[in-house]
Order: C-alpha cells, then sequence, then structure tokens
C-alpha cells in the first residue's frame, strides 16, 4: 500500500475503525470510546467502544476465579498486609497503569512493605491488586494473541537479568513458547466472553498456567509472535475485518 495524504472524513465512510489507543486509561481515552461508539451503529468499530471502558485489563481476569492465582483487590493496608504476610511474597500493581510500570514484589520480611503499600495506594485512597507470586515467573509470562475468541498465536516474554517484570518495553524479550493443556482450556474458557463482548483483538497474559491480565486497548506482540512462529497474527485479524464487513 501508498499512504495518500491525511483528510477528514466522517467515520461512517470507512468500512472499519480499528481502536488502537496505548493507555492511560484516562478521561480523553473514555471520551473517545463516547465518539467511536456514536459511529458504531454505521461501520464496525472494534472492540467495541463499549466494552473497551468496562474491561478493565487488570480486573477483567477476576471473572474467571478458578484461572487466577489467590487476588485481593482494594485500598485497605491491614488487609493488603495481612495478604502479603500469608503468602510470603506477592505481587503488587496498579489498576491503570501498563507496561509493567507500577509493579513491585513485596515480600513479608521486607520493612519497605508497609510505605509501598502507602505510596502506591495514595494512603488507602485508590485500590490496587495484590496476587500471590507464582514462582514460574521467574522464567516470564506468556502473551497469547486472540482474535473473535481464538488463540492465534502465542509466545513467552522473558525478563532482563535482574528484573522481575517481563515486559517488552521493560527489557524483556521474546522466545518461542507452546501452550500447555491448562493455557488451552484458559483461553477456551475465556473466548466466549470475549466474543459477546465484541472484544475481537485481545491478549491473554498467563503465567504457570494461570491468567494474569487481559489486554484489550492496544495489546502487542504481532511482531514477535510471527518472528517466533510464522503465524501472521495482523493477517488473520485483517481477513476477520473484511469477512465481517462483507457479511455486513
Amino acid at each position: 500500500y501508498r499512504a495518500s495524504a491525511p483528510e477528514p472524513l466522517p467515520l461512517s465512510e470507512m468500512d472499519a475503525i480499528i481502536m488502537r489507543k496505548d493507555p492511560p486509561f484516562d478521561m480523553h481515552y473514555v471520551y473517545s470510546t463516547y465518539f467511536l461508539e456514536q459511529a458504531q451503529e454505521q461501520t464496525l468499530v472494534l472492540n467495541r467502544p463499549a466494552s473497551l471502558r468496562d474491561a478493565n485489563e487488570k480486573l477483567f481476569a477476576l471473572n474467571f476465579p478458578d484461572c487466577i492465582p489467590r487476588t485481593v483487590v482494594g485500598s485497605n493496608k491491614a488487609v493488603i498486609q495481612d495478604f502479603v504476610k500469608t503468602e510470603g511474597k506477592a505481587i503488587l500493581k496498579p489498576i491503570d497503569a501498563m507496561g509493567g510500570n507500577g509493579v513491585f514484589v513485596l515480600r513479608a520480611e521486607d520493612s519497605n512493605v508497609g510505605a509501598l503499600i502507602d505510596v502506591m495506594t495514595q494512603n488507602q485512597q485508590t485500590p490496587v491488586v495484590v496476587q500471590e507470586y507464582i514462582p514460574e515467573a521467574k522464567d516470564g509470562d506468556i502473551r497469547v494473541l486472540m482474535v473473535n475468541g481464538e488463540v492465534i498465536s502465542a509466545f513467552r516474554r522473558v525478563p532482563a537479568a535482574g528484573e522481575h517484570r517481563a515486559n517488552l518495553n521493560a527489557g524483556g524479550h521474546a522466545a518461542a513458547y507452546t501452550l500447555t493443556a491448562q493455557d488451552q482450556a484458559i483461553c477456551e474458557k475465556v473466548g466466549p466472553l470475549l466474543r459477546s463482548l465484541g472484544l475481537t483483538f485481545v491478549g491473554l497474559d498467563l503465567i504457570g498456567g494461570k491468567l494474569i491480565e487481559v489486554n484489550v486497548t492496544s495489546p502487542t506482540g504481532i511482531q514477535e509472535a510471527y518472528k517466533l512462529t510464522g503465524t501472521n497474527t495482523a493477517d488473520v485479524l485483517m481477513k476477520y475485518i473484511a469477512e465481517t464487513v462483507a457479511k455486513a
């Protein structure tokens, strides 16, 4: 293709609109979903604007309690400290961040735990996600790319030396990976809900056979998966869009 000069057009003249704006998920992002919601009566918009607002990437996994690590969500310092004490080691992360930003490993014996909780919850005013530490995390996490609720490709994100975050923009690198039966079972359980909500292009994050996050805003990994597996997820997505538009 050859890019032409940009020109203003009504969204209704588009065959399809793909919403891929990176977080932060702030009010500017919410406003854009309102605009796109108006357009979806006349053209295909994906992912579905209302679902982008509703499906928080850190909290959506709570819809599948049997697939996730032990988890507590809240801002109560005593509750979080008790959870960390019980677990011995836990992961704390903000609800609205991306790319591994603000993700901490909490250890029960660390004197900084209380201070970190104060900072991350803004003195018990802002809820956070705290999960059991999964030992397999030392080897990284698994990114699974899904189109219309079906698994298309997957790979492992390996953290850099001395780093607990496997995110590619945090220094991690991609490696080949074959989904286990447990991984596949999680994807099959999540897929129908993704389809029903119009979440067409999604990236699941798995660690040790557990569902960690459901990335719906701008899931990355297409190029890495293609280089490692030869599967062109972008091509699958474009064909799905073309077929859907043709049926409309």
